[in-house]
């Protein structure tokens, strides 16, 4: 995949880092959605083939969300997708404001319904 001028080093830092099954997964799904990109895969196109028939957790499809933004020349675009894409309610607009990046992997518990919850689990 192509990486952005002067990130090459960090980029081959980053694979050789990762090469634990785990963090390994996350390299390839991230080099083959780069190479989608390169292609000319729209974001939403690319990061289905990139990551189809992978079997990644939520929490490494962040991670080669947050790898696509930082390391590929087309990551702005895709990381604007990103979070629109796995917003729940405006959090991936503020995120594009803020120039952040949503990990779809974390879970917000509202308190009040998780208290009725634990309180009519105690009560059976």
């Amino acid at each position: 995949m192509k990486i952005k001028k002067g990130l090459e080093q960090e980029w081959e830092e980053s694979k050789a880092k990762n090469k634990d099954p785990y963090g390994n997964a996350v390299v390839v799904v991230t080099e083959r959605v780069g190479k989608a990109l390169d292609k000319g895969l729209a974001p939403e196109e690319a990061e289905k083939e990139g990551i189809k028939d992978s079997g990644i957790t939520g929490f490494q499809a962040g991670c080669m969300a947050q790898w696509i933004s930082h390391f590929h020349p087309k990551g702005e675009e895709f990381r604007k997708w990103w979070n629109l894409n796995n917003q729940i309610q405006d959090e991936g607009e503020k995120a594009n404001k803020e120039g952040g990046i949503l990990n779809p992997a974390i879970l917000n518990i509202k308190t009040d319904v998780a208290k009725k919850n634990m309180t009519t689990r105690r009560s059976e």
